[in-house]
Formats: structure tokens, sequence, C-alpha cells
């Protein structure tokens, strides 16, 4: 396949990815996944991590896709552990991510390289999925500070320390320098 083809194929997968979560904006709002948290979790991608393969960028993007699909959407309450919760969540993102990339004529490679960073992207546990995984975390502290005034602080505060305690000191340096209203949850 010819570069500017794959490309153009890729820009398609994006371009669909960006109008499905568009058009959710913010069904599971509480849990961070509104249409602009993923777009933060691709800018960070975007500005710490700019010499990564489309794979990353498909990731980062529709990690989580599923939440912008109300019928599709896992629901926490289903599940005994958050970690069951997460793991169910990130297999129905990858779900739909490959029938988008399928369509799309995207080659198996980016496909299966692209589903394992969504798969891990709760968790890490490769260098690979732990770059989306704190690309996600990041993303995440910037939703706590965007919904702070909607929340009460011990919510907003579990989320955001449990994003401190996933996310690698690397990071976790970036943070230092953001202006946050949330600063004062920190349990650092």
């Amino acid at each position: 396949m010819e570069n500017i083809e794959l490309k153009t194929r890729c820009f398609n997968v994006l371009k669909e990815i960006r109008e499905i979560i568009e058009k959710s904006n913010s069904l599971d709002l509480l849990a961070g996944q509104d249409y602009n948290h993923s777009l933060d979790v691709y800018i960070w991608l975007t500005l710490l991590h700019a010499d990564k393969d489309i794979s990353f960028y498909i990731a980062a993007l529709g990690h989580d896709i599923e939440r912008s699909i109300e019928e599709k959407m896992v629901k926490s309450n289903l599940f005994q552990s958050h970690k069951d919760f997460k793991e169910a969540h990130a297999k129905n993102s990858a779900d739909i991510l490959k029938r988008i990339m399928i369509k799309h004529e995207i080659p198996e490679e980016i496909i299966n390289k692209t589903l394992n960073l969504v798969l891990k992207h709760e968790f890490g546990g490769d260098p690979d999925s732990d770059i989306i995984m704190n690309m996600d975390c990041l993303g995440n502290i910037i939703w706590c500070d965007r919904v702070i005034e909607q929340y009460d602080n011990e919510t907003v505060g579990e989320t955001m320390n449990r994003m401190l305690e996933k996310i690698d000191l690397e990071h976790k340096r970036a943070i230092s320098y953001l202006k946050l209203k949330t600063r004062f949850l920190w349990n650092l």
C-alpha cells in the first residue's frame, strides 16, 4: 500500500473516531470520558511522544470510544471490582476500534498494535502501553481540573489521586508545570 494511501485511510479512521466521540459530548462525564478528555490524551501524546507511529494516535483518540456510544457503554455497577470494569471497558473500546479500522482497510499490523495499546491503556504493562496509560492519566488530571466546580472534592480528589498513583515519574513532572485549581486535592 502506498504511503499516502495508508495515511489517508488512517486519517479517515481518526475522523470517524472524532465524529463518534464528538456526538456523545459527555454521556459519562463523571468517569472523565468526554470529548475533551480524548482530545487531551491525543494532544499530550503529540506533545510528549511525537515520534510514535499511527497506532498510538488511533489508540490515544479512541481509547474510551465505547463511552461515547450509550447502548454499548460498559456499566461499572455490573462488575465485582474496579479492575474488572476497566478491563471490560478497554476490551469494548478495542472491539469498536477494530471494526472501524477494518472498515477503512487498515493493515493488520497497525490494527493489532492499536488494539494492544487500547486493551492495556488502563494498567499498562509494557513500554508502549505505559505511554498510553500515562497520557490517559494526564488527560484525566486535566478533566478533574475542568469539572471541579461540578462535583464534590472527594469524587474529583479520588480520581485525581488514582491517576497520580498510576502515572510514572517522567510524566508526573509534566503536571508540575500546569496551573491547576485542583492541586489542593493531591495526596502526594
